[in-house]
């Protein structure tokens, strides 16, 4: 717009139309008998424009003088308090602007159209261009003095849809507009902007953003409202008003801090996370006792997140923080347990078990009820841990009374914590007996899960279980005889036993293990899963297998992958078994076994062009089985 009209104005200069030549001569004698007065505003209704989109096109020029915003309001009878903050909003996004040639010429038409006077802008020879901010104060005042306003309610007008501040500068500018209200009669801070819930929950996220950015609780009425703090035994007033910086007294308040914690559970979830990291560094004491007074209804996950950064820094300054825990544990249990369960479970976490147990040596009657714990993966390490409990009397009730979940747990904790630590490590025998459950223990805890008279593990967990436990076997085979087998283990057992005895034939065993697979039966599913898990197992011992033995696994190992009885990753496992064999160079039977197998599925290679294509790298196989090479060629 600022381009157009100064365009005209330039237009006009030059060419002189005959109608403006009285004004551009200076003859306004002329001008004053023959023109009639000029209002552009005349037809248009107030309520199709807004003052603010006026002074949107005007710039800061407009508020210069108290003259020229009366001018601009003159138009508009009636004012009310959500078009008062929309102006203001604007000056505070765009407080400054570029005071040009192109810019006055804006100002200085419209002002014409109210005073008829064109001469300023006839006369606007200055090409100087400098910076120029609103005047407020000139705008306020008129607004006062023009209406009827509740400046309170100008304020709370804030809680409204797409509110916006270009940035924290743009949210001190309007507070420090809000604290010239102080001077008009009865105006009161609506205090619910502060410690309330608004009506537009993006609009308060903004507002609460830039609130916490700007840090001043002097310049947002912070210390002229009522609020609900931490008490004062915990935390005097005066050490809150001490804080440095000043933006650690916004913790202080209760309500608006459950709003920071509510207003997390959005897309703002990093913001509002950031907010944390002064108090968090600065006076994690007073952070800590405001959480504690407080119990949002949303913001679970961020108000769990600072409990357990919390703990753990209290944790690291164990020496002067005993009385912390104790408060916390005062407080709500529940909340120290679960940031110590979060803490144990943090990968690479500093703080270990021992120093756990210290704080709860501390708390009377603590460690019991932290054993009693829902996180039973938690429960399960600080009972293995600690001196005082008698531990497989404690699991043997734990799995008796809480059943398949408790056992899902352990053996979760079984693979975490002994497993998986020793898993490729060339001593393992070593590292497992240097873990702090004994091997005795680990053998009950099997027996427990693996126990045919309790009912209530469920069969996968069982199935988990035992393959756990032949793990745990090919390292220490002198346990093979110590756990009972699983019902599934059983039948797979008797299933696999009959094939060796002649009593079933590989195909009879291949049709009932692919009706065993998709079967609704959840036991019939188990007794598959163990059949399968049992014959891949068994290649470990290939090498002491007769010939004749290594003939029938190699039917059924073949008839597993052409009728996709086992699929996805077990397939990939069993092909690299299969691959493993044809490698062989040292046993001929372990090799002839490999071809075997390779020749009954040898038609779904092409389905499998990758699995066909390594066998074609296999020095071996060229050298000793090239036909079969060249029908798997040919079937591709």
């Amino acid at each position: 717009m600022k381009k157009e009209i100064a365009y005209l104005v330039e237009s006009n200069s030059n060419n002189r139309p005959n109608d403006l030549k009285p004004l551009l001569s200076g003859n306004t004698e002329s001008l004053e008998s023959e023109a009639q007065p000029l209002n552009i505003n005349d037809d248009i209704p107030t309520n199709l424009i807004k003052v603010w989109e006026i002074m949107q096109d005007l710039g800061p020029i407009a508020t210069n003088t108290a003259e020229s915003v009366e001018r601009i309001l003159s138009d508009f009878p009636s004012l009310n308090e959500s078009d008062i903050l929309q102006a203001l909003l604007l000056m505070c996004n765009n407080s400054t602007a570029l005071d040009d040639r192109d810019s006055r010429a804006i100002n200085y038409t419209y002002q014409a159209t109210k005073t008829h006077d064109w001469n300023p802008l006839l006369n606007d020879n200055n090409p100087k261009e400098a910076s120029i901010t609103w005047k407020v104060n000139n705008f306020l005042e008129i607004c006062n003095k023009k209406y009827k306003i509740d400046w309170s309610n100008v304020v709370a007008a804030l809680d409204r849809p797409h509110l916006k501040f270009k940035d924290s500068q743009a949210f001190v500018f309007l507070f420090k507009s809000f604290q010239r209200f102080k001077k008009v009669p009865g105006f009161k801070f609506p205090a619910r902007l502060l410690l309330g819930k608004w009506r537009n929950f993006n609009s308060q996220i903004n507002f609460v953003l830039n609130l916490v950015a700007a840090g001043q609780p002097e310049l947002v009425f912070f210390n002229d409202i009522q609020k609900k703090s931490v008490p004062p035994e915990l935390y005097p007033a005066a050490k809150v008003a001490a804080l440095d910086p000043p933006v650690l007294q916004f913790f202080s308040s209760l309500e608006l801090l459950e709003t920071m914690i509510e207003l997390s559970e959005s897309d703002y979830y990093t913001e509002i996370r950031g907010l944390f990291d002064i108090p968090l560094e600065k006076c994690p004491d007073l952070l800590l006792y405001s959480l504690l007074e407080i119990n949002p209804k949303t913001g679970i996950e961020l108000l769990n997140e600072l409990y357990t950064n919390l703990v753990l820094h209290y944790i690291s300054n164990y020496s002067t923080s005993k009385s912390i825990f104790e408060i916390i544990w005062k407080a709500n249990p529940q909340i120290l347990i679960n940031s110590l369960a979060e803490i144990y479970h943090q990968q690479d976490s500093p703080i270990n078990l021992n120093s756990i147990q210290e704080i709860l040596k501390g708390i009377p009657d603590s460690l019991t009820t932290v054993l009693n714990s829902r996180d039973y993966e938690f429960a399960i390490a600080l009972a293995v841990s600690a001196p005082s409990v008698n531990f497989e009397e404690w699991i043997a009730n734990k799995m008796k009374s809480i059943g398949d979940r408790f056992a899902k747990a352990t053996l979760r904790y079984l693979t975490s914590s002994i497993f998986e630590p020793c898993r490729g490590t060339e001593q393992i025998k070593e590292c497992i007996e240097k873990l702090p459950l004994s091997l005795d223990s680990v053998i009950k805890i099997f027996n427990l899960i693996l126990d045919q008279n309790f009912e209530g593990i469920s069969n996968i967990n069982k199935l988990n279980a035992s393959d756990l436990y032949k793990e745990l076997c090919s390292y220490f085979p002198e346990m093979e005889a110590k756990v009972p087998p699983t019902e599934a283990d059983v039948v797979a057992n008797s299933m696999i036993e009959k094939i060796f005895e002649g009593s079933m034939n590989v195909q009879e065993f291949t049709d009932l293990l692919l009706k065993y697979k998709t079967s609704e039966v959840d036991n019939e599913k188990d007794i598959a899963m163990c059949i399968v898990s049992n014959l891949l197992d068994e290649s470990r011992f290939f090498s002491t297998y007769r010939t004749k033995m290594l003939g029938i696994m190699a039917q059924i190992y073949g008839a597993l992958l052409k009728n996709d009885i086992i699929e996805g990753k077990t397939r990939d496992f069993a092909f690299m078994i299969i691959l493993d064999t044809v490698k062989q160079k040292e046993s001929r039977k372990i090799f002839d076994f490999g071809v075997n197998t390779l020749m009954l599925f040898k038609d779904r290679f092409v389905e499998w062009p990758t699995k066909a294509s390594q066998l074609f790298h296999i020095e071996n196989l060229r050298s000793l089985s090239l036909d079969l090479l060249e029908q798997i060629q040919y079937v591709n």
